[in-house]
């Protein structure tokens, strides 16, 4: 309906054309406050609420603030408790090669408005 905000993001293979998620996790996103017992994962947890405000971010952005030991530690307490959430890196099946692309679209009165070019 008019004012949605949709994101569309295409993938091409050469292989079987299914996905399955990797072990490997680079995108997170905020969920929810959730109680943790390490002081360096609840003040994570606030910059990254505060910072992204719900929206994906790479852990790659956070390595500035700890050891990536330290990094690794922390965001795996606080994706097993709730607060963040993984997004898995998708893999072909098959062991194909893939490509994706990304759109963002608002929905208009008269169609829709690209917001990446």
């Amino acid at each position: 309906s008019v004012g949605d905000v949709v994101a569309l993001e295409p993938f091409v293979t050469d292989g079987a054309g299914y996905v399955e998620d990797q072990q490997k996790v680079y995108i997170l996103r905020y969920l929810y406050d959730r109680p943790v017992r390490l002081r360096m994962a609840r003040e994570l947890l606030r910059d990254v609420k505060r910072a992204y405000d719900g929206l994906p971010f790479a852990e790659r952005w956070l390595a500035k603030k700890m050891s990536k030991l330290r990094l690794e530690l922390t965001l795996r307490e606080l994706v097993g408790v709730g607060a963040l959430l993984p997004y898995h890196v998708l893999a072909e099946r098959a062991g194909g090669k893939v490509a994706q692309a990304e759109h963002t679209v608002i929905v208009t009165e008269d169609g829709c408005e690209v917001t990446t070019r």
